[in-house]
């Protein structure tokens, strides 16, 4: 992407993410960080297990970058995780998990409605780095639509996860049970196999308890 003044910079960013979708929505946001910052590198990252991130994007001048995931410990991307903004200058005995040859960082968190963060967008260079309020304000921006993308694509996993338990329910009670041919007339045993029925044709997470929890629970 071409070196453009400012304004033309905003609405080239505005439209760019009107017509990003799906997976080509974090490239895209990734690039135009970077080249509104002037970085030498630019990320789009998620929080992972352990202390660790896992990136979304990696955008280079040069061309983007395959993703990959680290560690927190060693970088200043661990103070984004723990909900600052940081502008810091880099080197080896401070951050020795920085890049190598970097010597500003900037990272802004990526955070939910309820101040969780759900991973960060950060940017490094190989120089000493003062941003503009016009900068720093254009990734705010970006922060928040990263957020929001980022919220939608872990309700699409969860979707995808209780998907996957209707399915292995349904294949569990098939399994044990036909359902069709199980014996008892009672009122209490027809709720039960009503609520069985019920339990697999829907996307709830289900926890399993004994026949006789189920029967003490439901009226005679």
């Amino acid at each position: 992407m071409a070196a453009v003044p400012p304004g033309e910079q905003l609405e080239l960013l505005a439209a760019s993410l009107a017509r990003a979708r799906g997976e080509d929505f974090f490239p895209v946001l990734a690039e135009h960080l970077g080249v509104i910052l002037g970085a030498r590198e630019a990320s789009i990252c998620e929080a992972a297990a352990a202390r660790r991130a896992r990136t979304l994007a990696v955008w280079r001048p040069a061309g983007a970058l395959p993703n990959y995931e680290y560690g927190l410990a060693g970088t200043p991307c661990a103070r984004v995780h723990d909900g600052q903004q940081v502008l810091v200058a880099v080197d080896e005995e401070t951050y020795p998990g920085a890049p190598k040859g970097m010597h500003t960082y900037f990272g802004l968190p990526l955070a939910a409605k309820d101040g969780v963060v759900l991973g960060h967008l950060c940017a490094w260079f190989d120089h000493a780095v003062e941003l503009s309020s016009l900068q720093r304000a254009v990734s705010s921006v970006l922060a928040d639509r990263a957020a929001a993308e980022l919220r939608l694509v872990h309700v699409k996993r969860e979707r995808a996860v209780l998907r996957a338990q209707k399915r292995q329910l349904r294949a569990e009670v098939d399994a044990l049970h036909d359902v069709q041919a199980m014996v008892g007339q009672s009122v209490v045993h027809r709720r039960i196999i009503e609520e069985i029925r019920r339990l697999a044709a829907t996307s709830a997470s289900v926890f399993f308890c004994s026949a006789t929890s189920v029967s003490s629970a439901l009226p005679a």
